[in-house]
């Protein structure tokens, strides 16, 4: 999004994508190691994100667009989500 405006992309088919990386057997400190990385990788990206693509849009199958800024806060609320998931 930050090199494009209006993008259009498929829906996010979770289940699907869990079943064919088969993360049900992989062993469990791998799989927080991928976590880990891949969230430094993302913070660091987001620390770089030009001000001005920000507002740039997407869509995601049929749902209303979304803005880069939307989707950087929302994956932010939605790890929290994740990590009180796992300290209960």
């Amino acid at each position: 999004m930050q090199l494009a405006d209006n993008l259009k992309l498929f829906k996010y088919a979770q289940e699907d994508w869990v079943k064919v990386q088969h993360y049900q057997s992989t062993d469990w400190a791998s799989l927080i190691e991928l976590w880990r990385v891949y969230n430094l990788h993302l913070a660091r990206v987001i620390a770089q994100v030009r001000p001005e693509t920000l507002g740039h849009t997407c869509t995601l199958s049929d749902s209303e667009p979304v803005t880069l800024q939307f989707l950087m806060e929302d994956y932010l609320t939605h790890m929290d989500h994740h990590l009180k998931d796992l300290l209960k």
